[in-house]
């Protein structure tokens, strides 16, 4: 589903991740662990297409996106969530979920809101 090769990145000529490699199946849990400012969060923003890859190789269900970007990697089904509450306040948890969907078609919209609600059923439940 998702393989990484040797994935370097970085902000300009800062590297904050050098050579990382691993591979990622469907029905696995995968935690990345490390110290603070180890590149945990650059590695997953990198895969997302938002830090500049360097070097590498970035498979996903078959395809190499290592140059798309992150909005095409989006469409293909590779995202990523803010750390914290980076959300619309003043909008419903469904209407935050449409806003974050927007890439999606529209027809797609209420079977993709029900798989997010069930994995948070008292949301869903009120």
């Amino acid at each position: 589903m998702l393989d990484i090769k040797d994935l370097s990145c970085g902000y300009g000529a800062f590297e904050a991740v050098h050579g990382i490699s691993l591979s990622l199946r469907p029905g696995t849990i995968t935690g990345l662990l490390g110290a603070n400012g180890a590149g945990k969060s650059s590695t997953l923003m990198c895969l997302a297409g938002h830090v500049q890859l360097n070097s590498g190789r970035i498979v996903f269900n078959d395809e190499d996106i290592s140059q798309l970007s992150a909005y095409e990697r989006v469409r293909r089904g590779l995202a990523i969530s803010p750390e914290g509450r980076r959300l619309f306040k003043d909008l419903s948890v469904e209407d935050n979920l449409r806003v974050g969907g927007l890439i999606r078609p529209k027809s797609d919209f209420a079977e993709d809101r029900d798989f997010v609600l069930s994995l948070f059923p008292d949301w869903a439940n009120g």
